[in-house]
């Protein structure tokens, strides 16, 4: 089965979001991803530019729902679930993430909005998971918090996040193959720029080695590594930070697509020649 590519998307407006999406479908990609990291975005806004764009029928779009941004001021979860379902009611994407942010769980989280979504079948429904956390403890929560997930029965898939820990991320792969749940896959661009992004300024919850930080070419080995447990596992990958907005952008990610197909091509007439002896 072909790897299926997915693009989270990053643009200053509409008519930015246009171009972009554009530019991507004439290169072969279709399945996007809308963050949603502000309480102004307008993901319906955004949603629907891309299907009068590109059309709805071959496209595949995934709407971030923020959990955090997403709440009515000085209410409670009985108010914030009517906010989602309103939200589940009018939205044509094909694919809702949520996502409730790093750090101790707020009363409104993951959790509440699957059971206040239960009711929805005609949405695919999917939630974050971190298998990368360094302290055992706290991996060993987390692995909890999404049995505790996938057993409300509304969760069609699990996007893991980015890290670099290739034994964490055989391990959660294996795991995840026998929760019968669809699998996608985050991916950084090892550039430069997100390197040193990151050195200085990591992110809440992304663990990356000093082997990744160290520079570009040991941090495309990570990735094409990365890339390769993915493809085993029929995981969707998802390339993230730092975006993909011109040709230089994508060519990294081409370039690595390229480079994981030779390698696949290298493996299978070596093991072919060790059959035939």
């Amino acid at each position: 089965m072909a790897t299926k590519h997915r693009i989270e998307l990053f643009f200053k407006n509409s008519s930015d979001l246009r171009e972009r999406v554009k530019f991507l479908r004439s290169n072969g990609f279709n399945a996007f991803n809308l963050v949603n990291k502000n309480q102004k975005d307008n993901i319906h806004e955004w949603v629907n530019c891309i299907q009068d764009e590109l059309g709805s029928d071959d496209v595949d779009i995934c709407a971030h729902y923020s959990l955090k941004y997403n709440k009515v001021p000085r209410k409670g979860i009985q108010e914030h679930s009517q906010l989602l379902k309103e939200f589940f009611d009018t939205t044509t994407a094909d694919e809702i993430l949520f996502v409730s942010g790093s750090g101790k769980k707020a009363p409104w989280n993951t959790l509440c909005a699957l059971e206040a979504v239960g009711d929805h079948p005609n949405k695919k429904v999917a939630v974050a998971y971190n298998p990368y956390f360094p302290d055992q403890a706290d991996q060993d929560k987390e692995d909890e918090r999404l049995q505790q997930k996938i057993n409300s029965n509304a969760v069609e898939k699990v996007y893991l996040q980015f890290g670099t820990d290739l034994v964490r991320l055989q391990k959660s792969l294996e795991m995840l193959d026998r929760k019968g749940v669809a699998l996608a896959g985050s991916l950084f661009l090892p550039t430069a720029k997100l390197i040193s992004q990151q050195k200085f300024r990591p992110w809440n919850g992304v663990f990356l080695s000093p082997e990744f930080l160290s520079g570009p070419d040991n941090a495309e080995s990570i990735v094409l590594e990365m890339m390769k447990l993915y493809k085993k596992h029929d995981v969707e990958m998802l390339w993230e930070a730092p975006g993909i907005r011109n040709e230089k952008d994508l060519k990294i990610v081409t370039d690595l697509i390229s480079k994981l197909e030779r390698q696949d091509i290298v493996a299978t007439k070596a093991s072919s020649a060790e059959i035939s002896e």
